[in-house]
């Protein structure tokens, strides 16, 4: 392996995406150095696109946790139910 292809395999952040089938399962869609994107799930894995993927690119994630604000709902935009607390 070449140093420099080392971006493109090293991540950069890893977003858990939950799937939309079934609650118990995430998928990890990870975010490379060099802006590429890949997916755990099959769909990834067989045809090398997802919409795990594209729901990442167009994600809008807590500022807490960094889950998915549209899958665990908001309280005032940029944290999710879970982390947002009154002072």
């Amino acid at each position: 392996m070449h140093l420099e292809n080392i971006d493109s395999i090293i991540p950069m952040e890893i977003i858990k995406i939950k799937s939309a089938t079934d609650p118990n399962v995430s998928y990890n869609v990870k975010i490379m150095f060099d802006d590429t994107y890949s997916c755990d799930c099959k769909g990834y894995k067989y045809a090398s696109k997802c919409w795990h993927i594209d729901h990442v690119k167009d994600r809008d994630l807590c500022l807490g946790c960094r889950e998915d604000l549209a899958l665990v709902g908001t309280e005032d935009g940029s944290y999710c139910m879970e982390c947002f607390t009154e002072d």
